[in-house]
């Protein structure tokens, strides 16, 4: 997670190299997203091997509760990477 901040991709090369930052925004995909989010408990391999965990002890709704909001908050705010470019000096 740490990679999509500038100041420890600085860290990490220490001046060595000439860095240039670019953030993007990931486009929102299309469609419903309650739809998505049930595409996504229902088929994501995370979430698959996190069900046969969760579900046994309860705690599945509550994850797929978080999940769900997880989803939806990405179509009301999408997330964004940084893009990181290095030349030798």
């Amino acid at each position: 997670m740490l990679w999509g901040t500038e100041e420890h991709v600085r860290e990490l090369f220490d001046g060595r190299l000439e860095l240039q930052f670019t953030r993007h925004r990931i486009p929102p995909n299309e469609g419903d997203p309650s739809e998505l989010a049930d595409r996504f408990v229902g088929s994501f391999p995370t979430m698959v091997t996190a069900r046969a965990l969760l579900e046994p002890q309860g705690l599945w709704e509550a994850a797929v509760a978080d999940a769900r909001s997880a989803v939806e908050q990405m179509y009301l705010e999408p997330p964004t990477y940084l893009v990181v470019t290095g030349t030798k000096r």
